[in-house]
Parts: C-alpha cells; sequence; structure tokens
C-alpha cells in the first residue's frame, strides 16, 4: 500500500530571484525528513510538473505547498528553468481539488488570500494564505515556524494550534507588519491592497470541514480508505425526491458528520412549524433550503 505523501513545489525564476525559497527548501526538508512523511520535492516546478503529480498521486496526497512569487489570482511557476509563467488559481485549484484525501494548500507567496475561496470552492479543507506582500525572509521564517510545531515527531498540536502557535511566536519575534517595511525580494507578481490590520497568515477553513482544525499530523500519515457510497448516494437522493428529507438527511449522518448541522436546521425548522411559528409558505421555504444544503453535502460522499 501507498503510504501518503505531502507535496512541495517551489519555483525559482533567475530573472526575479528569491534566495529564501531556497532555504525554504532545505528547511522543510529537514524538519519532514525526522517523520515517516513521504515528500515529493519539484524544483523550479512548472505546470506540466504539477498536472502530472496531482493525477499521479491524487489518492495519497495530503498536502500541497507553494513557495514563490504569487498575487491575488495566481501564482507563478516556471516555463523552464530560465524564465516563468503563471497559473491562475481558477484553473490549479480544479487540479488540486482532485484528491479526496487532501487537507491543506499552504500558498507561500504574496498576497494569495485572493485565491482562497477558490481552493474552498473545490473542497479543499483548509487553505494557509498571506493578506499582503511579504519579505522572502518572513516567507521562510513562517513556513519554518508551522511545520515545526505541526510535524515534529510526537507532536500533539492540531493544524489550529500549529498555525496560531507559529504566528504567534512570529509576530513576538517580527513585530507589526507595515508597508513600509516591505521594501524588497518580495514574493508578489502584482499590486494588492495592503491592511496593515490584516494578520500576515491566515488560516481558512471550508464551512463543512472544518473539523480539520482539530486533526494532528499523525492523522495525515494514516493512510485513507476509500468507501464506495455510491448505492448510499443513490439512496438518499431517492428519500430526498420522495419528501421524506427528515430520513434522507439521518442516513448523510452516518457517514458525513458535517450533515449534523443540517439535521439541526430540520429540527428547529420542524419545531416551529409545531409551534405555528412558520406558516405553510415558511416551511415549504425552510425544506426547501435544506434540501438543498443536503444534496449540496452529498457531494462531499
Amino acid at each position: 500500500m501507498s503510504r501518503p505523501v505531502f507535496l512541495f513545489a517551489f519555483a525559482y525564476d533567475p530573472a526575479n530571484a528569491l534566495p529564501e525559497v531556497v532555504q525554504e527548501l532545505k528547511t522543510i526538508d529537514r524538519l519532514l525528513s525526522d517523520t515517516e512523511a513521504e515528500v515529493k520535492v519539484i524544483w523550479q516546478a512548472t505546470q506540466a510538473d504539477l498536472e502530472t503529480h496531482f493525477d499521479l498521486l491524487r489518492n495519497d496526497l495530503r498536502l500541497f505547498h507553494f513557495s514563490g512569487h504569487a498575487g491575488p489570482h495566481a501564482i507563478q511557476l516556471n516555463r523552464d528553468y530560465h524564465t516563468a509563467a503563471l497559473s491562475f488559481a481558477e484553473g490549479l485549484s480544479r487540479l488540486v481539488g482532485v484528491a479526496p484525501g487532501l487537507r491543506l494548500v499552504f500558498l507561500n507567496g504574496c498576497s494569495t488570500e485572493g485565491q482562497v475561496q477558490t481552493f474552498l470552492d473545490q473542497g479543499i479543507p483548509a487553505v494557509i494564505a498571506t493578506t499582503k506582500p511579504l519579505l522572502d525572509q518572513y516567507a521562510v521564517d513562517f513556513a519554518r515556524r508551522f511545520y515545526q510545531n505541526f510535524t515534529r515527531r510526537n507532536s500533539k498540536m492540531t493544524l489550529q494550534q500549529a498555525f496560531d502557535a507559529a504566528f504567534y511566536s512570529f509576530i513576538g519575534e517580527q513585530g507589526s507588519f507595515s508597508q513600509d517595511m516591505l521594501y524588497e525580494q518580495m514574493r508578489s507578481i502584482g499590486a494588492a491592497d495592503d491592511d496593515s490590520n490584516e494578520a500576515l497568515y491566515e488560516l481558512h477553513l471550508h464551512p463543512v470541514k472544518k473539523s480539520v482544525a482539530q486533526e494532528r499530523f499523525a492523522d495525515w500519515l494514516v493512510q485513507i480508505v476509500e468507501k464506495d457510497n455510491t448505492a448510499l448516494k443513490k439512496e438518499i437522493r431517492e428519500l430526498v425526491g420522495k419528501a421524506r428529507l427528515e430520513e434522507a438527511i439521518q442516513k448523510l449522518t452516518t457517514v458525513l458528520p458535517e450533515a449534523t448541522q443540517v439535521k439541526a436546521q430540520f429540527s428547529a425548522a420542524r419545531h416551529e412549524k409545531m409551534m405555528g411559528m412558520l406558516d405553510s409558505d415558511e416551511w415549504f421555504k425552510a425544506n426547501a433550503k435544506i434540501t438543498h444544503a443536503t444534496l449540496e453535502l452529498l457531494k462531499l460522499l
């Protein structure tokens, strides 16, 4: 059986070099070499490199980390060893989204927050991104702190705890950031609005996959056995079609913990109807909304 894979892609453009990208590669490789993780590293990554790796590793991929120039809508890859090429989030997110066991995308370039929603829309549970341009040295420093907390042997930190610890350690040493500090060796490929009140790094969670924040690195080292839920999905759709929504939701909660929220919404709406707080039209609208949410969750199976 193959092992879970952690994929790191580093883009390096000699014409607009980021010296610390090399250090980031060495640091991450050192930190993960002491774990049981299978690490794949792509140096001067091209679009073709990513497409090949996402296709080959789709069933084993747990983390995708990008390091290099970036912006609100794209990352900068290599066209070849001497020239750069952009990879836009809309396409890249769909390539990454084919990996059912992927837990985290880390976009370690300038102002990548603008790409986050595109990745979440493809079902990625968690994305670490930046809110503004950042110095090359800060990018490698934060990455080091995060992976040191999360991946070190016998670490008990969850993803959320590792991120928080890295962030507070980072700002404790580096202090607050303002635009006048960001003057050279920035990982930027385009202008972005700078709000100095925003945290430089943020962890974004998928609205129905927030439980990923409580997972530990050790959890990601376990091979995920994909279950065939084809028959169950068909049964749930048939129940919905027969207006047996409560039964459909109940079956969905047995395989998808996120469905408990929809179950609670249905129970609340039904209680309000029984108490005379919802008329027929309002009850119909509530059912339609909950039905839509149920079918959307069904896509996660």
